[in-house]
């Protein structure tokens, strides 16, 4: 049974968003990430578009998500995480929208942001669709590209030790998944997860 739908919706880099997530993800239930990015493939040795990370299921996929829905049993997962560019998942209980000059690419009406939580790394002027309260300050993915490219180089989810990166995360994972900041802190600094 799902527990929490996750979207991180936007064209910028998203990869320590998503890395973050699969780390303190994987140790609670069973998840799935679904990304349309296919520098992901570089996770698998034989570079599948379907394979396992540290008991998360990940799938690069290129075709519409209805489709996508249709052909993995979603009910099976406890979690899951779209990694979308341009078509926004049927169901959400959180998004996450990244600037980017193709940001209004979304039909934003789609959501329904009254009702689910809405966090944005937009610029706070120019983004009237949504309330002050629900913007969010993100790091920036080159903050941590070293441990970013590392990850995909032992194919392994390694640990964030790196202070105000791992501060920053702490918070907003917790804020995305409404787990305690203390388990997130555990979870992100614990040794190799092995595959």
């Amino acid at each position: 049974m799902v527990i929490l739908n996750i979207g991180l919706l936007g064209f910028s880099d998203k990869r320590h968003i998503v890395y973050t997530l699969m780390r303190v993800l994987s140790g609670l239930g069973r998840t799935v990430f679904f990304t349309q990015n296919k520098q992901y493939l570089m996770l698998s040795e034989e570079h599948l578009s379907d394979f396992e990370i540290n008991d998360i299921h990940v799938v690069i996929f290129n075709c519409d998500i209805e489709d996508l829905e249709d052909e993995y049993d979603i009910d099976s997962y406890e979690y899951i995480i779209y990694d979308v560019f341009d078509e926004l998942p049927l169901k959400l209980d959180v998004a996450v929208l990244l600037d980017s000059h193709d940001f209004y690419a979304f039909n934003l009406e789609d959501l329904d942001l009254d009702d689910i939580p809405v966090f944005t790394a937009c610029s706070v002027e120019k983004i009237e669709l949504l309330p002050q309260e629900k913007l969010i300050k993100i790091p920036q993915a080159s903050s941590v590209e070293d441990i970013l490219q590392l990850m995909f180089q032992k194919r392994e989810l390694i640990p964030i030790k790196r202070g105000k990166f791992l501060k920053e995360m702490t918070t907003i994972i917790s804020s995305i998944t409404g787990l305690s900041s203390s388990y997130i802190n555990q979870q992100l600094k614990k040794e190799v997860l092995k595959a």
